[in-house]
């Protein structure tokens, strides 16, 4: 776990907790508070499941960002209260359209809103962007606007559709016809923008042990591997790429309550952006 994984901010007491199933959650107290601020720093929190399939994938996509793998939701919470102010988040996790999943504890986003406003002034103000990189939490607008006012952020986006993230193992040496004649006419289009090209891949033989993908679907296929042009060449009209998104804006809750008519949920890849009016 990457350092500050476990830490508990000083203004928690062992005196003052909450029990969420088998956790006990530290509490805020009115102590006087010493954490540290990250004013233009990056912290991303994932679980620990996450973080050992695609820390290499962490390390390309946020090289700035300050990692917390949680095992529970019980450090998820005291990740949330590492910082007493940061400049962006991101949240990188499973999700549906209305929970949040760090390894086997599920929690509706709801219940977790309930639980950062009980952690305030302890839950970490962000004054830039909180990003919900996981699958379909995007549907959950009503709630996203809650997490924006309590984090204070300037801007909270999520995804509507499915996001899928996986890596290709190149061998050591790459094989080259192999890497020329199916992995890049087969993943070229999907992989991340990180991604070396071909011929860099070629020319540093042990450089890139894996190389990353990424699509968005509307429905997770029984497969959810990225099919081969062969098996389905017309798989661009399932498979979106981060660049094939539209992006959808909504500044007032009045916008919100009729979400479904602004997204087009059921037809539309929706990158949904939670901004606050003047900002």
């Amino acid at each position: 776990m990457p350092p500050g994984g476990n830490a508990t901010p000083d203004i928690a007491t062992s005196n003052d907790r909450e029990v969420l199933g088998e956790q006990s959650i530290e509490r805020p107290t009115s102590s006087k508070d010493e954490r540290p601020s990250l004013e233009d720093g990056t912290l991303l929190i994932t679980d620990t499941t996450l973080l050992a399939q695609h820390s290499t994938y962490f390390a390309a996509a946020h090289p700035e960002a300050e990692v917390i793998a949680v095992e529970n939701l019980g450090e998820f919470y005291e990740a949330m209260r590492k910082y007493k102010s940061i400049k962006k988040l991101i949240i990188f996790c499973h999700s549906s359209a209305s929970d949040l999943k760090f390894n086997t504890q599920q929690e509706a986003m709801s219940d977790i809103n309930d639980m950062f406003e009980s952690q305030q002034p302890a839950t970490v103000q962000v004054s830039g962007e909180v990003i919900f990189d996981g699958c379909n939490i995007g549907h959950a607008v009503d709630e996203l606007f809650r997490t924006r006012g309590i984090l204070g952020a300037e801007s909270v986006t999520a995804w509507n559709y499915f996001h899928l993230v996986d890596s290709i193992s190149i061998p050591n040496p790459p094989n080259e016809a192999w890497i020329r004649d199916f992995v890049y006419p087969n993943y070229g289009d999907y992989l991340t923008e990180f991604a070396p090209s071909e011929e860099a891949l070629l020319a540093a033989p042990g450089g890139y042990p894996k190389i990353y993908y990424e699509v968005f679907i509307d429905n997770v296929p029984d497969n959810p591997r990225l099919p081969t042009l062969q098996e389905n060449p017309a798989r661009s009209d399932i498979y979106k790429r981060r660049q094939d998104k539209r992006r959808e804006t909504i500044v007032t809750e009045e916008r919100a309550s009729d979400v479904t008519d602004i997204l087009g949920i059921s037809a539309w890849f929706t990158e949904v952006v939670i901004k606050a009016n003047g900002r």
